[in-house]
C-alpha cells in the first residue's frame, strides 16, 4: 500500500498519472533547465508601453490573411520554437491532459499566473506553448495558401488588364495585315486585256483572263512596293514591329510571367516559412491536380493556390526533373 501523497515511478522515468496531476506537474517540471525555465519566465514580463506579456501574444487568434499579418504569425512561430522542445517535455502526458493544461493557461493572466506554484505553472505554460505551436502552424499554412492564392489573382487579374488594353492595338495590327494582304493580291493577280473582253461580248462567249505583259518578278516588285507603302501609311515598320512585339508578349493565358512583381513584396515573408510547410503545402496541391474531385473542392491547396488542372502537366514535369 502506497503512502498518501507519493507517486510511483515507472521504468521511463514518468510520474504515474493515478497520483493526479500533481504527478504530471512534477514530471513536466523536472524535464526543464535552467535556460529553459527563464525562457518561459520572460513571457510573463509585462511590456510597460503595450501593457501585454508574450504570453498573452500566445493566446491571439489569427486575423485576416494580409502580409502584415501573414508576417506576425511567422514571427511567433518562430518565437515559439525557440523556446524549447515542448514535445519532448510533454512525453507521456496524455493529449486530453495537455489540452486542459493549455485551456487553463488560456483563461488565466500574467499575474495570476505568476501567483501559481511553480510545477504546475510551469506546465500549463508549457501545455499552452505546444498547443500554440499547432495552432499557429496551422494559420501559417492557411495564410500562404491564401497569400499565394492572392498573388495568382493579382497575375490573372493584370493579364487581363493587359490584354484590355492591347485590345484596340491588335485589332489595328490584324487591320494593317489584311492590307497588306489587298494590295498583294492586287499586285499578283493578272490584268485583263481590254478589246478580248470586247470582242468575247460581242459574240456572246465568255470572257477570258489573259496575263497582263509583266513577268512575276514584276508583279512581285509592284507587291513590295505596295506593301511598303502599306506599312509606312500605318505609322512605319519600326512603330508596328514594336506594337507587335507589345502585344504578343502576354498573347494567351499565360500569367506566370507577370508573378515575380507580386512576389517581391512576399519574399522576407517567404524565406521565413519552415521548409516543411512549403514542401507539404506543394506536395498537396500536385495530388489535388491530378484528382479532379479534389480540384472541385474549394479548400482544395491548388484551387487555394489559384492553379487548375492544365497545370498538372507542368507540375508532373517539374516532379521528374
Amino acid at each position: 500500500m502506497r503512502a498518501a501523497g507519493l507517486h510511483h515511478v515507472g521504468r521511463d522515468g514518468l510520474v504515474d498519472p493515478r497520483g493526479g496531476d500533481t504527478g504530471f506537474f512534477q514530471t513536466v517540471a523536472g524535464r526543464l533547465d535552467a535556460a529553459a525555465r527563464t525562457r518561459l519566465a520572460r513571457l510573463l514580463v509585462v511590456d510597460p508601453v503595450s501593457r501585454r506579456s508574450e504570453f498573452d501574444r500566445l493566446k491571439d487568434v489569427a486575423k485576416a490573411a494580409s502580409l502584415g499579418k501573414f508576417k506576425e504569425r511567422l514571427a511567433l512561430l518562430a518565437d515559439i520554437k525557440a523556446i524549447g522542445p515542448t514535445g519532448w517535455w510533454l512525453e507521456g502526458v496524455p493529449p486530453g491532459k495537455v489540452t486542459h493544461f493549455a485551456g487553463e493557461a488560456r483563461v488565466t493572466d500574467a499575474a495570476d499566473m505568476r501567483k501559481v506554484t511553480e510545477d504546475k505553472r510551469l506546465t500549463l505554460m508549457v501545455s499552452l506553448v505546444h498547443t500554440a505551436a499547432t495552432g499557429v502552424l496551422d494559420d501559417v499554412v492557411t495564410m500562404f495558401c491564401k497569400r499565394m492564392g492572392a498573388i495568382h489573382k493579382k497575375g490573372r487579374d493584370h493579364l487581363e488588364s493587359l490584354h484590355e488594353a492591347h485590345r484596340a492595338e491588335s485589332e489595328r495590327l490584324l487591320g494593317v495585315f489584311g492590307d497588306v494582304l489587298s494590295v498583294v493580291r492586287e499586285a499578283m493577280t493578272p490584268a485583263e486585256t481590254p478589246a478580248d473582253v470586247g470582242d468575247a461580248v460581242a459574240v456572246g462567249e465568255p470572257v477570258p483572263v489573259v496575263a497582263a505583259p509583266s513577268t512575276v518578278q514584276e508583279m512581285a516588285e509592284r507587291a513590295g512596293r505596295l506593301v511598303l507603302k502599306t506599312l509606312e501609311q500605318s505609322g512605319g515598320l519600326n512603330a508596328l514591329a514594336s506594337a507587335h512585339e507589345a502585344v504578343s508578349a502576354h498573347h494567351g493565358n499565360n500569367y506566370l510571367p507577370l508573378l515575380d512583381q507580386q512576389y517581391r513584396s512576399h519574399r522576407s515573408a517567404l524565406a521565413m516559412l519552415p521548409r516543411p510547410v512549403v514542401r507539404a503545402v506543394v506536395a498537396s496541391a500536385r495530388h489535388s491536380l491530378r484528382n479532379e474531385d479534389d480540384h472541385e473542392s474549394p479548400m482544395c491547396p491548388a484551387r487555394v493556390l489559384g492553379l487548375s488542372s492544365r497545370d498538372a502537366e507542368s507540375s508532373r514535369r517539374s516532379e521528374r526533373s
